[in-house]
């Protein structure tokens, strides 16, 4: 028998812990569960998410041989041997199950102490017998739990301590004011607070139920306070600062101390200060206010003295410091981002920040010391996130959606049909051939190659990137097998093997808009200064020809006919081997987009008017009444095109496995 080890509950799962210890080894219907509740504000991923803390506070007890095992579609049950409470062990606190609770704002939790006495099964045989080991942490977060799905903005994500509420900042376009949500992670029920005419931004948890957040209009700027336990408490003014301030720079330190970034009203770098709440007393933290854009947020922990800032002096990469605060905020650990996150976090043992490959890096610690780095995967395009106790409140999903869409280019009445629509973008769709369609897209967290059949629209992902790169041009190579992809001005070159694109570029050098033509030749497009070019790579002896275009600022391929415009001069080319160049069509030279399919040219000028050119007899049509808008690719006597549509981000909570 294990000595009484003591955790605190809340009063849900004290419910469902009490439950399950009544019936061990028997499982309680999920309808049974959340009948417990005291409140009909209730579903599933409620039930879900008293769980997964449930789970994780057990282990905390080094309770190994304990299990709450999900049966789906049944419920749950408790494996293992308990032996129920005597009388003589103090009680749990529980509001009234039967009396519905009073909004958020007035709700006092009552924490519980529970004393479980658990039988350890010897037999170490049993199918329930848990052992303990260095390598069972997963890099793979427990299940989510989505909390929000909706259309708002959501960003400066914060978490209480017991998990119990989560607070961000949220508006429903660019023109409105920022508000906060406060959000009860159980019953999901919310409680926004605004102020008229004022951007309400940077929420922390001072305690379990009081809020600091930074208020600023357009000429004002200060961090205030707000009591949740009482409806009709006011936001008490604390510290002046400025409104031009940007990143989420405010944090916790202690129960009267709080740290926060600001910049002078000359727009200097964003500092460092620490500011007392029982004094109003503010000092600035030297050694932050470096050139550039300075320290703009910062994470800290009641109890411990480190606490991680993130800096940047130029917003293209970030440093992240973890500092000890008792220690003259000397940099005990530290580490570089490629790009600039917002998102850094610091629970007192572990830091998270985001990664290349579209996840969370977890950071583990022992003190100051470091012990181990951990990939976190599951995320969905990630792009706010904060860590809390074994916790991780995430957002994902875009504010806007990009759809494929495919319309006939000579029906002006025609209905275009959606090839791909998914919550995410989807972008760069060109056609393979009549019946298939290339497309880019980052439904799984970070961009790929997609393939889509038009006729079943069956999708098949193609290539497998292990790092976020923003790609602008793609280009296929159907009998050479070959892939090129233009990013960050840089084109890579792969292969195609199985139908799957090779993990690795075999080949890189630098152009934009990459272009097959004849089978053995890439094209790439310079723009250096005033020597505009294109250049062409012999994929059969690699050598490299530049200026193989003089002049030339973009180039199409059209029945194996090279077709492209010149900077300086109006007009579509048609490139000859054995004679001067033919000047095809006299297009304006303030063109957004041109394509040719067989004798037809297709191009938007800049009065935003797509229009069909016949090269047979250069006759111009404008196309009024077309459904073919946003145009990526025309041939086939079809254009693609995408749809920008709103889009549902999601606000999701996850326990780790650290």
């Amino acid at each position: 028998m294990l000595d009484q080890q003591e955790v605190k509950l809340d009063p849900l799962e004290s419910l469902v812990l009490e439950e399950l210890t009544k019936h061990p080894k028997e499982i309680i219907a999920t309808d049974t569960l959340l009948d417990l509740w005291p409140t009909s504000a209730t579903s599933p991923n409620s039930l879900t998410r008293v769980i997964s803390t449930l789970r994780k506070k057990l282990r905390t007890l080094d309770a190994f041989h304990v299990e709450i095992k999900n049966y789906p579609k049944k419920g749950y049950a408790l494996i293992a041997e308990v032996d129920h409470l005597s009388a003589q062990t103090p009680k749990v606190q529980l509001e009234n199950r039967h009396t519905k609770p009073t909004r958020l704002a007035a709700k006092t939790p009552i924490i519980g102490i529970l004393f479980i006495a658990v039988v350890l099964l010897i037999n170490y045989a049993a199918t329930f017998v848990f052992e303990k080991t260095e390598d069972s942490v997963s890099p793979v977060l427990d299940k989510a739990i989505q909390l929000v799905d909706d259309q708002f903005e959501k960003v400066d994500l914060s978490v209480n301590d017991t998990h119990t509420q989560v607070v961000y900042a949220t508006r429903d376009n660019e023109q409105a004011n920022w508000q906060l949500k406060v959000l009860d992670t159980y019953s999901l029920e919310s409680r926004v607070i605004s102020e008229a005419g004022v951007n309400l931004r940077s929420p922390d948890w001072l305690n379990n139920d009081t809020l600091i957040y930074r208020a600023y209009g357009d000429n004002s700027c200060a961090i205030k306070k707000l009591d949740l336990l009482h409806s009709d408490a006011q936001p008490i003014a604390m510290f002046p600062c400025n409104e031009l301030t940007t990143g989420k720079g405010l944090s916790v330190l202690s129960a009267d101390t709080i740290l926060f970034t600001d910049a002078a009203h000359d727009i200097a770098p964003a500092s460092l200060y620490k500011g007392n709440i029982q004094t109003g007393k503010v000092i600035k933290i030297p050694g932050f206010d470096s050139s550039g854009v300075g320290a703009y947020n910062i994470q800290s922990k009641a109890g411990s003295n480190l606490v991680a800032i993130l800096t940047s002096t130029d917003w293209s990469t970030s440093n992240i410091h973890l500092v000890d605060t008792q220690d003259n905020w000397r940099s005990v650990w530290q580490t570089n981002t490629p790009k600039a996150k917002h998102s850094v976090s610091w629970d007192g043992q572990s830091l998270f920040h985001a990664n290349e490959s579209g996840g969370v890096t977890a950071h583990l610690f022992n003190a100051s010391h470091y012990v181990k780095s951990i990939e976190m995967s599951g995320f969905s395009k990630l792009y706010n996130f904060v860590g809390n106790n074994g916790s991780v409140a995430f957002i994902q999903g875009d504010m806007y959606r990009t759809d494929v869409l495919m319309s006939p280019i000579n029906e002006s009445e025609s209905t275009a049909t959606l090839l791909v629509d998914s919550r995410a973008s989807n972008k760069l769709a060109q056609f393979i051939d009549e019946n298939t369609v290339l497309y880019v897209s980052d439904v799984t967290g970070i961009e790929q190659l997609w393939l889509v059949d038009i006729n079943t629209q069956t999708k098949k992902q193609l290539s497998m990137f292990a790092k976020a790169q923003k790609i602008d041009h793609i280009a296929y190579n159907v009998q050479k097998g070959l892939v090129a992809i233009e990013a960050d001005k840089t084109i890579s070159l792969f292969t195609l093997a199985s139908g799957k694109v090779s993990g690795d570029g075999y080949q890189q050098f630098a152009g934009t808009k990459p272009l097959f033509f004849e089978d053995n030749l890439l094209f790439s497009t310079h723009d250096d200064s005033d020597n505009y070019r294109i250049d062409a790579l012999n994929l059969e002896n690699q050598t490299l020809k530049k200026s193989f275009l003089i002049g030339a600022h973009d180039a199409k391929v059209s029945n194996g006919r090279l077709y492209y415009t010149k900077y300086y001069q109006p007009g579509l080319w048609q490139y000859h081997k054995q004679k001067d160049d033919d000047l095809v069509s006299a297009m304006s030279q303030d063109v957004s987009y041109w394509f040719v399919d067989g004798q037809q040219l297709l191009f938007k000028d800049q009065d935003d008017m797509p229009t069909l050119v016949d090269l047979t007899n250069n006759q111009f049509t404008q196309l009024n009444g077309s459904t073919c808008q946003f145009i990526t690719d025309y041939q086939f006597g079809h254009c693609l095109g995408q749809a920008y549509k709103p889009n549902n981000t999601q606000l999701m909570l996850a326990e780790t496995n650290l």
